[in-house]
């Protein structure tokens, strides 16, 4: 993640929404509440990467490069892999024999 705007995983998070296999409300739904996420989670990582600088700045690099970004990453994914653990299961149909 090159920038402070979480603009990777909020990509991340909108392209596997819209591919799920499930209905348009489910998805605006779940990318309404996913990026409010993935937001609140960048505003955590910025002010945490604030207190680091202040008060332990030998390991701001660290937390900034490497750290916080993965951190961000994972948690949009485990955000994702609830996503995909609510949507209802796929109904199957009957194809009618010719």
């Amino acid at each position: 993640m090159k920038a402070c705007s979480s603009l990777d995983a909020q990509a991340l998070l909108a392209a596997t929404v819209l591919l799920l296999p499930s209905a348009w409300t489910d998805k605006l739904i779940a990318l309404g509440v996913g990026l409010l996420c993935v937001n609140v989670l960048n505003m955590a990582r910025i002010a945490t990467l604030y207190y680091v600088g202040a008060y332990h700045p030998a390991y701001f690099e660290l937390l900034h490069e490497e750290v916080l970004p993965l951190l961000l990453l994972s948690l949009t994914l485990v955000l994702l892999w609830t996503f995909v653990q609510r949507l209802p299961a796929p109904s199957q149909t009957v194809q009618p024999s010719t």
